[in-house]
Parts: C-alpha cells; structure tokens; sequence
C-alpha cells in the first residue's frame, strides 16, 4: 500500500504474459479491477449497505460508479491501464484502517491482494492458454 493509501500492483510480468497471448490489457485490467471489487463487495461489513453499495470500478473506458448518494465524491477519469477500485463514501477509509475508536474492518486491501495471488498463482492463465 503506497503513503497516500492506495494499492498498486506491478503488472510488468502480466504485460509480458498479456502480450504474447494478444489480450487486450484494457479489458484485462477491467477484469481485474471487477474481481478485486466482487471480493471487497463478498468481504465489506455492512450496517446499512451504503458502504458495499459504494464501492466501484472505474477505468478509461468503463465506468460502474453510482454517484446517486449525497455522500458520494466522483474521482477524475484514470488514465489508460489503470483501474479505481473502491468505495465512494467519505467514511470508507475509517472502516477500512480503523480509528482510535473503532478497530479496522478491512475489505478492500484483502480483496486486492487475494485477486493479486490468483493472479500470480497462473490458475486464471490455463484457462486462457487453453
């Protein structure tokens, strides 16, 4: 996780892999992306549901976000190959990291590092070779 909060994953391998079987890493990446969300989604505590109804994917050219909830702030479009992930609620982060008051809840690191290891695992590749 990088100082200002966000997860990044080094994707020189999967480029490699991307490229000599020919996908797209724009779809790739949105794939991705809508796994680790899935996750985050199964993992999220809910009290009323607005924080796991929050949480998105948004990429360069695929938007999921739902900015109906007042306590919603949009983000600027990524760049290509780069996908957001994650909650639209301003009190996210408290739930994910915790407060003084309030242990943390983790959902979205845990869904992106157990979407990262699927990946690193080659599983998800055979199908693709195949």
């Amino acid at each position: 996780m990088s100082a200002d909060g966000r997860i990044v994953m080094d994707t020189t391998e999967l480029d490699r892999i991307m490229s000599r079987l020919g996908i797209n890493n724009e779809q790739m990446v949105r794939a991705i992306a809508l796994d680790i969300e899935g996750d985050a989604k199964l993992n999220c505590p809910v009290d009323t549901g607005a924080l796991r109804s929050s949480i998105f994917t948004k990429t360069a050219t695929f938007d999921d976000t739902n900015w109906g909830n007042e306590d919603t702030e949009p983000l600027p479009n990524p760049p290509e190959n780069v996908a957001y992930v994650g909650p639209t609620v301003s009190y996210a982060e408290y739930v994910e990291l915790g407060t003084s008051r309030q242990a943390a809840q983790p959902f979205l690191t845990p869904a992106a590092m157990a979407v990262s290891e699927k990946y690193n695992s080659g599983a998800v590749w055979e199908g693709l070779i195949k």
